[in-house]
């Protein structure tokens, strides 16, 4: 294979207004919304693996994605904590849910009627704790990697629409699904 070195690329003023607004969550991180951030250490050592899904995170190209999550680390935890981080994972939510990485999901009791005044209600309450409608407007995805952030969202979205039932699904890749 031939050896390449590729030279620095210059930020777009998009990509720079992502890493100002990743610089902000991770100074001040939100309890609801986008970017979903999510940092886990790997065995006894400090490596950790960190996992950024964020919707406008669309359209940037990954190398960029990762140079901004590194750059959103250094400079909110320093080079010490940035330098434990061996894997970033970047990826809009549909992205995230097609790799299997957001399994659990967050549905209302008629999600298939988004015209109706409760599921418009229910969509709403959705977008507002960071819900993705990438995919299709009409049905936002609200993703989580675990069970239990899926239910904190549930009991949040029982506190915005009450008169709704709200649940959790799991969707389990089958081998041939897994791309990696």
């Amino acid at each position: 294979m031939p050896f390449q070195e590729i030279e620095p690329f210059r930020r777009t003023s998009q990509q720079e207004a992502l890493l100002r607004d990743l610089i902000a969550e991770l100074r001040t991180p939100q309890t609801v919304g986008q970017p979903y951030v999510v940092v886990k250490r790997v065995g006894k050592d400090k490596v950790r693996h960190a996992y950024v899904y964020w919707d406008r995170w669309e359209g940037c190209p990954a190398p960029v994605r990762a140079d901004i999550v590194y750059d959103g680390f250094e400079e909110v935890r320093g080079s010490e904590y940035t330098e434990s981080i061996a894997l970033v994972v970047t990826a809009t939510i549909p992205e995230a849910a097609d790799l299997g990485l957001l399994p659990f999901q967050v549905r209302y009791r008629g999600w298939y009627h988004p015209e109706t005044e409760i599921g418009k209600r229910c969509n709403e309450a959705m977008v507002t704790l960071g819900a993705s409608v990438l995919r299709n407007p009409a049905h936002p995805e609200l993703r989580f990697e675990s069970e239990e952030d899926a239910r904190k969202a549930v009991d949040e979205l029982r506190r915005l629409v009450p008169e709704a039932e709200w649940g959790v699904t799991v969707t389990v890749l089958s081998p041939r699904e897994h791309a990696f």
